[in-house]
């Protein structure tokens, strides 16, 4: 386990995510790991846009861009991933990356369903549907959330991929469906954008809001108070809370299991692996 971690750590992702997980390497690990340097742990994001965050504002790609550069990250961006050979990530470029040990998590996509046209697909296998959330070339299928994918005026290349507009969506088809019980025309969907966060790691966070943004500190306050509050029940937020305040200070994970193997010499001076 130390040994693959030693030299290059290199994390292949989509998503801004990689700041957390090189807070943990570098505060967590090390303290777990002894004996290893903070330096031993690169972190390097990939992706084949040409900013992270899509669907956020530009300054919160930009502002999430300089917090994982902060944190030591290298973001390398208008290329993907095309090979790992046990040593070198290979990209498009036909640049390299030295790494033994790669975590990949190359975006989501869409279970498919026998029986539905490939016409029905787009891109991450979304189903294509109208704004009444119909599944385009049928009128009893219905998709929402992430795996469809509707067009409007302002989101000409589909909507985000957020709670949000599933939840709306949901609905809005559930007043269509007691709307045609009623004998009533269906409603289009208009998705209201309520404002969008990213969080980047401690202390670090973007927001975007309908009428201004803000990012840094209080970013991240705000986005620890909307996720603690969409908690269900007093008792899951007393908890979740206390929890975040330990780790806070004592930037440890209580939700880990490290298996180091630790050698010990038994009283006839033979050598006996033991785990713990």
């Amino acid at each position: 386990f130390t040994r693959v971690f030693t030299r290059v750590f290199t994390r292949v992702f989509t998503g801004v995510c990689t700041g957390a997980l090189i807070e943990t390497l570098t505060g967590v690990f090390t303290g777990v790991l002894t004996g290893e340097p903070t330096g031993a742990f690169t972190g390097v994001l990939t992706g084949l846009l040409t900013g992270i965050l899509k669907g956020m504002s530009t300054e919160a790609s930009e502002g999430a861009k300089f917090f994982l550069e902060d944190l030591g990250v290298k973001v390398i961006l208008n290329t993907r991933v095309t090979d790992f050979d046990g040593e070198h990530v290979h990209l498009a470029d036909d640049s390299k990356i030295q790494a033994q040990k790669v975590i990949w998590a190359a975006g989501i996509t869409g279970n498919t369903l026998k029986g539905l046209p490939d016409g029905t697909l787009t891109y991450g296998n979304r189903l294509k549907v109208n704004r009444f959330n119909q599944v385009e070339g049928f009128s009893n299928i219905y998709a929402l959330g992430d795996i469809a994918y509707m067009e409007e005026a302002n989101y000409p290349k589909g909507h985000p991929q957020v709670a949000q507009v599933a939840i709306q969506q949901a609905r809005q088809l559930a007043e269509n469906l007691k709307n045609k019980l009623k004998g009533k025309e269906y409603e289009q969907f208009f998705y209201r954008d309520l404002g969008s966060m990213a969080t980047i790691g401690r202390n670090r966070a973007v927001v975007d809001l309908p009428r201004f943004k803000f990012k840094g500190f209080f970013a991240w306050v705000v986005w620890l108070i909307v996720h603690l509050f969409s908690l269900i029940g007093v008792k899951n937020k007393i908890f979740v809370f206390l929890n975040w305040v330990w780790n806070y200070f004592t930037y440890d994970q209580s939700l880990r299991l490290i298996i180091k193997p630790e050698v010990k010499k038994d009283p006839k001076n033979r050598t006996t692996p033991k785990i713990g």
